[in-house]
C-alpha cells in the first residue's frame, strides 16, 4: 500500500536502483483509467516479473494503482 507522493517516488527509486528494466505495452487511456502491461527484467537480463496494471487519475495525481502480477 502506497500513500502519497514520498511513497510512490520510494516504490520507484527501488526498481531504478535494482538497475533493472521494465517494459510497458499495450497502454490504454480511458477517462481517468489507464491500463497497461509490464515486463520486468533483472540488471542480468532475465525475466523478474509481469503483470498488468490500472492507474486510476483524479485532478491529475494517482488515486489508485491496481497491479495484478501473472
Amino acid at each position: 500500500y502506497l500513500n502519497g507522493i514520498e511513497s510512490f517516488r520510494a516504490y520507484i527509486q527501488g526498481g531504478i536502483n535494482a538497475n533493472g528494466k521494465t517494459e510497458i505495452s499495450n497502454l490504454k487511456v480511458e477517462g481517468d483509467t489507464v491500463t497497461y502491461h509490464w515486463i520486468a527484467y533483472t540488471k542480468e537480463g532475465f525475466l523478474d516479473a509481469q503483470g498488468e496494471e490500472t492507474l486510476n487519475i483524479k485532478d491529475g495525481k494517482i488515486i489508485l494503482m491496481q497491479s495484478e502480477p501473472n
